[in-house]
């Protein structure tokens, strides 16, 4: 078989194969990563999804407690009110524990650095 351009244009070298490789690493990768943000976008849809669903539910209640009696439309407010403000209030309780924890965990290791410099203190001394 001669050398030709014709015939060259068929052999394939190693660096090609590597290149290759490389590029479908790099596909994978993208590809994998994609996967994953679609998951995260449709997990986030979902979530919304829900979100509106109870606030069409909460308006239908609403809507049927209007038409019932005005007097429960106040109740019915007011519990939605108190209960916003529970969760609110739960939510800053939450944040507080968090802080606490960090403190914690910052109190332990601080310790432990105290605890290691004494410890080599001892050792100077000795």
């Amino acid at each position: 078989m001669s050398n030709t351009p014709e015939t060259k244009s068929f052999y394939v070298t190693a660096f090609d194969v590597e290149e290759w490789a490389e590029k479908c690493i790099r596909l994978e990768k993208e590809r994998d990563e994609a996967r994953e943000k679609a998951e995260r976008y449709r997990l986030e849809a979902n979530a919304i999804m829900m979100q509106r669903d109870e606030a069409r539910e909460q308006r239908d209640k609403l809507k049927q407690l209007l038409a019932a009696d005005s007097e429960n439309v106040d109740a019915y407010l007011g519990v939605c009110m108190e209960r916003d403000e529970a969760r609110n209030e739960i939510l800053g309780w939450e944040n507080k524990w968090k802080c606490a924890v960090d403190m914690a965990a910052r109190a332990e290791l601080e310790r432990d650095d105290a605890f290691n410099k004494l410890k080599e203190l001892k050792d100077i001394l000795r």
